[in-house]
């Protein structure tokens, strides 16, 4: 909650400035009023809107879908500051906010009710289609909606000038400045802002009130005379609050329309920038409770299609099997399966413990199906058809031995390819030691969760790409799509610190480089 008001008071800060500098001179009121009123809208709901921008991840994800890391320090972050029976210094902050915000409210509720008191009683005049009460009170003419509140024997320049106000609903515009300084009440600048706007409203309603007016004089001699008044509500358009001598001046001046495109156009480029600082690559989930398991460090394969297609416009299939071995019939786990139609769309998967592999709402078409496991021949079958709406099914058979059959050089029409080519793709795929398991025990025991990520409740998804050279070992490894720099960090550590793999293969048996992308889930534990 409070970075938003943070975000919000950014905003309002950059947008109030922007305004100073594009229309503080202009006297175009009412486009000005408008991009005002925007401009503070704008600057407090931004924070709400966000463009997920990420980095394209590529083709090849490590299937072992997500690795889930825990907490593995031994404390519970909960029952300590239980135990130490005191607030954090965010919750202290929260807390103080929270009640400015309430104050606020109060404040305004407060205010109509003055105004409502004030009708009681009063004189009562329609005039119009406007709503006059008369007070005997010696106070500024105000108006408050369709009411119009002026002392006996007011001048009617000052009436007309009231009506003015209501005719454009400025009231309205007031409340929900208002309602904007509540939740920023420790915001000057969003003051700053209110200011500028009644500034506007007053400056409409006095070019309208002396519209068909040929001797201005008289009512600049009437703004004189009501300058050292003061304001009767907050909420209201007060006749005389502000700015005597620049509406004195403003009244004098012809409106010019010259360049206010051009400044319009100008504070496009502030919105979007304000967007993208708001912009993430992955949401960062917060949860309002946390509880910290020592002995829980979980690190498991989830064997699902992270890729499966939600798309209902897009006829889609299924396609399913069991890869086994050709000699023993028995299952092969872990196994991984690649169904691709060209290299802008493919998906990946494993086999689960008895072998069997799943691909879900898969595009209809033809595709081709490619296998491969540790120490067996890699299988590749063409032009598999996945019908619209059924069920397809492919049972693999692989052969023991990974032997390779090299071709013969003058039959077989060779690919000029750089020797720093990096692979996503390759015959034979890199493999940890061990297998996929291993993999994620290792990533799982040498992740540790960091403090600071767990102080701020921080939890998420970090993706981390690497590529395996041709010894082996990992390099490039960087961080392709983040939640939080400790996170990110702690994840790329551990990748960079892995043992060598053994390299992946090309069709002729020769290492290649091979890029591969592993997503590490950082989770609180909220059992209590």
């Amino acid at each position: 909650m409070m970075t938003k008001v943070l975000l919000t008071f950014v905003a309002t800060i950059v947008l109030y400035y922007t305004y100073k500098l594009l229309f503080g001179k202009c006297n175009r009121f009412e486009i000005c009023r408008m991009t005002l009123l925007t401009m503070s809208v704008f600057a407090f709901v931004f924070p709400f809107i966000s463009i997920e921008i990420s980095k394209p991840l590529p083709e090849y994800f490590l299937t072992l879908d997500d690795i889930e890391i825990l907490n593995n320090n031994n404390v519970n972050v909960e029952t300590e500051s239980v135990k130490n029976n005191s607030l954090s210094f965010l919750q202290i902050i929260s807390l103080v906010y929270i009640i400015g915000v309430v104050i606020s409210f109060v404040k305004i509720i407060f205010n109509i009710y003055k105004i409502h008191k004030i009708k009681i009683g009063k004189k009562l005049e329609i005039i119009d289609g406007f709503k006059v009460i008369y007070t005997s009170e010696n106070h500024i003419p105000f108006s408050f909606f369709n009411n119009i509140f002026i002392p006996d024997n007011t001048n009617p320049l000052i009436l007309k000038h009231e009506m003015s106000h209501v005719r454009h609903r400025h009231s309205l515009d007031i409340i929900l400045m208002e309602i904007m300084i509540s939740f920023q009440w420790f915001n000057p600048f969003i003051y700053k802002m209110k200011k500028e706007l009644q500034g506007l409203h007053e400056y409409i309603a006095d070019n309208e009130t002396i519209e068909n007016e040929t001797d201005k004089s008289n009512y600049m001699m009437l703004l004189l005379q009501q300058c050292t008044a003061d304001d009767y509500n907050a909420i209201a358009n007060n006749f005389s609050f502000l700015l005597t001598k620049k509406r004195i001046i403003m009244i004098t001046q012809k409106q010019k329309s010259k360049k206010m495109v051009i400044r319009m156009l100008l504070t496009l480029p502030v919105f979007a920038l304000l967007i993208l600082l708001n912009t993430q690559c992955e949401n960062v989930k917060v949860n309002d409770k946390q509880t910290v398991n020592a002995d829980n460090v979980i690190n498991e394969v989830k064997h699902s299609n992270p890729t499966s297609v939600q798309n209902a416009d897009v006829e889609v299939g299924n396609l399913s099997g069991c890869i086994y071995d050709t000699d023993t019939k028995k299952p092969l786990s872990g196994a991984n399966v690649i169904l691709s139609k060209n290299e802008e769309e493919s998906y990946n998967t494993t086999s689960d413990n008895n072998g069997r592999y799943e691909f879900k709402s898969i595009p209809a078409g033809a595709y081709d199906l490619k296998a491969f496991y540790e120490g067996y021949k890699t299988i590749t079958i063409k032009s598999i058809v996945i019908p619209a709406g059924k069920f397809a099914f492919q049972d693999l058979s692989l052969i023991n031995g990974n032997v390779h059959k090299r071709e013969n050089p003058s039959s077989k029409k060779y690919v000029e390819v750089s020797k720093d080519s990096i692979y996503t793709v390759t015959e034979e795929m890199p493999q940890f030691p061990g297998g996929p398991n291993e993999l994620m025990k290792y990533l799982g025991e040498n992740i540790k969760y960091p403090q600071s990520a767990i102080d701020n409740k921080i939890e998420g998804r970090v993706y981390v790409s690497f590529v395996i050279e041709k010894d082996g070992s990992v390099t490039n490894a960087e961080v392709m799509r983040g939640i939080d720099k400790d996170c990110d960090a702690e994840a790329l550590r551990a990748v960079s610190s892995m043992p060598k793999w053994s390299p992946g293969l090309n069709e002729d048996g020769d290492p290649v480089r091979c890029k591969f992308t592993v997503p590490v889930v950082f989770k609180l534990n909220n059992k209590e």
